[in-house]
């Protein structure tokens, strides 16, 4: 049974139990098998019957609550694009930034960089004021700037088990927030992962911003070698200009 929903702008269709609740869990996974090629079509019934199996041993050890598999293309793509909304949704509940981290992490740290960052962020002060006084000759005008609250930002984490690569996304929710919460994740992000032997930058690559950042996760004398391999290849700069390599 499915829900109709709105999200971003486009409604899709959640998935419901077989007692019609909607699934509410710590953790939910999505899981997609299939044949390499059409040529090997007749294992779908294999796939299904394997994956079937794995659900039912997986219910009866309680490790999973509930489950739901697509029994066609439309069902799996509106799996999909609850997973494929979620950068938009946590850009719109980030009315006022959202930090956007890619990480990369052995599995038994996988989630635990969501739940310290949660609580690094939950020590804010619940409410922190600066009030300023200016007393002209005939007046007194006050100017209140509210920097923090705890609520003022959501911290979720979603990513690829597969390859340890986690999404770690905060969306700063209220007006005044965004200094105090990036002063609280740099370099607290890089150094914990860091000291799980992480790496900083997974998918997404080190870009622009986080080229500076590159000695978090390699030590010098191997960003020294990159930098010696890359003007042999490419002397004048011009391929991919300021990327990766800090400048520094």
């Amino acid at each position: 049974m499915y829900h109709r929903r709105e999200l971003g702008n486009a409604p899709i269709d959640l998935p419901r139990s077989l007692n019609g609740s909607y699934f509410v869990s710590l953790f939910h996974v999505q899981l997609s098998l299939s044949e390499s090629s059409d040529r090997f079509s007749f294992l779908d019934d294999l796939i299904r019957e394997k994956l079937e199996g794995f659900l039912e041993k997986s219910f009866e050890a309680g490790t999973l609550v509930d489950g739901v598999i697509a029994q066609d293309k439309t069902q799996m793509d509106s799996f999909w694009a609850l997973r494929e909304g979620l950068p938009e949704a946590l850009l719109k509940e980030g009315a006022h930034g959202t930090l956007k981290y890619d990480v990369s992490l052995p599995m038994k740290d996988f989630y635990a960089l969501v739940t310290d960052t949660r609580q690094r962020l939950s020590q804010l002060p619940a409410a922190v004021s600066i009030m300023e006084v200016i007393a002209p000759a005939d007046a007194c005008r006050y100017v209140i700037h509210r920097l923090c609250f705890c609520s003022d930002v959501q911290t979720v984490g979603w990513g690829h088990i597969g390859d340890g690569n986690l999404h770690l996304n905060v969306a700063i929710t209220q007006q005044g927030a965004s200094e105090a919460v990036k002063a609280q994740m740099d370099p607290f992000l890089y150094e914990w992962v860091k000291s799980r032997r992480g790496s900083i930058s997974a998918e997404h690559g080190l870009g622009l911003m986080k080229a500076e950042k590159i000695y978090y996760t390699k030590p010098k004398p191997a960003v020294d070698i990159m930098k010696l391999i890359k003007n042999a290849l490419d002397p004048n700069g011009i391929l991919n200009p300021h990327k990766v390599l800090p400048r520094s």
